[in-house]
């Protein structure tokens, strides 16, 4: 059965659509009338969902049979036979045979109540919603357990759990104006405008103030083989940044630096991972961080997305090139991000301290050097970056 949790609106208008392709035609204001009457009804009865649409979709018996024939397909995954002929219906005071099912006590049920019909049958796997609740169990139960210790099936519905997470950003002043109810910055041309309508007397003075936006995001992705099991969550959360509202660029780095924001688009989470990973030649391969930040700092267009944004750096810092060029370009990242976050598996460990050449050297360059080997760990990020700056006034 098709479930409306996700985009009950969107399933409705897709109903729409399937009444059209079974002879039904049904008008765009039809519809809406149709949303409202379930807004207010619920959809936890299939029953009530079913009579609304035949009460608000439908202006006559000889429409019907295709009504029915459309409603069991589409959210039932039954096929019924759409009769077209109003002889075979019963008479204005009863519906049609084929909308009801006569139980043994003589009582009147709709279709959806007919043993016959079971639900979700038929339905592609594609247009079955996955269980929120079953979801938000797996999340609690995987939420402190490393990516390393889950199992093929867990890591499967890896998207959907990541997906749950809610990644905000600090938000800056730009240099654009705009008009505002109040302010401190005075709009000249506007007030003058408004006096002129009075004859050069001011009675209402307008007002400008910046404009604030979120930052820029930029994550980068350690996918070395020393970071084979935590790569591909980094990615889905790098999907879910690149999905979402906020301005993400995201890069991949091994022996050599890729950017894969233009693999991480479309609805597919795991298709979009998986165009992602493809795209990385040196993938479960060596380590040169520093090299690859030397690629980044060096490219005009990449450069532009790192001045002033927040800078998530995905790796455990095992770096097997230079340590002194690791800390140089680490150094100047830091002095153009607003800020850097060092997301490392190890620090998962309580012991751990970056005692590695590399580690130690860049360091004193971090902002935060933080956990990134679980869930719960993911949601502790998310939960940081919002306060990497107390709240933004703009003048």
């Amino acid at each position: 059965m098709i479930s409306l949790t996700d985009d009950p609106a969107g399933t409705l208008v897709s109903f729409g659509h399937a009444l059209r392709a079974h002879g039904v035609s049904v008008s765009p204001a039809e519809i809406v009338t149709f949303a409202r009457a379930v807004s207010v009804l619920g959809t936890d009865e299939l029953d009530d969902l079913y009579w609304s649409g035949r009460t608000c979709l439908i202006s006559g018996y000889a429409d019907i049979p295709a009504y029915d024939a459309a409603f069991a397909s589409f959210f039932l995954g039954s096929d019924l036979p759409a009769s077209t002929d109003p002889a075979e219906d019963e008479d204005a005071d009863s519906p049609p045979t084929d909308v009801t099912t006569s139980d043994p006590s003589g009582e009147r049920s709709s279709l959806v109540d007919s043993p016959s019909v079971q639900p979700g049958a038929g339905v592609p796997e594609e247009r079955q919603s996955p269980d929120l609740g079953a979801v938000a169990s797996l999340f609690e139960t995987l939420r402190h357990r490393s990516f390393s210790e889950w199992t093929d099936e867990e890591r499967s519905a890896l998207g959907l759990l990541i997906a749950r997470i809610e990644v905000r950003v600090p938000r800056r002043c730009t240099r654009r104006l705009r008009p505002a109810a109040t302010g401190t910055r005075l709009d000249m041309r506007r007030t003058v405008r408004r006096a002129l309508q009075s004859d050069g007397e001011v009675f209402r003075r307008s007002w400008r103030r910046r404009v604030v936006i979120p930052r820029r995001l930029l994550l980068l992705v350690d996918v070395s083989g020393s970071m084979s099991t935590q790569s591909r969550a980094m990615l889905h959360l790098a999907y879910g940044l690149v999905a979402g509202t906020l301005r993400t660029e995201v890069f991949c780095f091994g022996t050599r630096l890729t950017r894969t924001t233009v693999f991480l688009a479309g609805r597919d989470a795991d298709l979009a991972v998986e165009r992602a990973s493809a795209g990385v030649v040196d993938w479960a391969g060596g380590t040169r961080i520093g090299d690859s930040l030397v690629s980044l700092l060096r490219d005009p267009v990449a450069l532009r997305h790192v001045r002033g944004s927040v800078v998530l750096v995905a790796s455990d810092g095992l770096e097997t090139g230079d340590p002194e060029l690791m800390e140089s370009q680490v150094a100047r990242l830091s002095r153009l991000a607003y800020s850097l976050v060092w997301m490392s598996p190890l620090k998962a460990d309580p012991a751990y301290r970056p005692l590695t050449r590399g580690m130690r050297l860049a360091f004193p360059h971090l902002d935060h050097l933080v956990a990134a080997d679980s869930l719960g760990d993911l949601e502790r990020i998310a939960e940081l970056l919002p306060k990497l700056v107390s709240g933004v006034r703009c003048p």
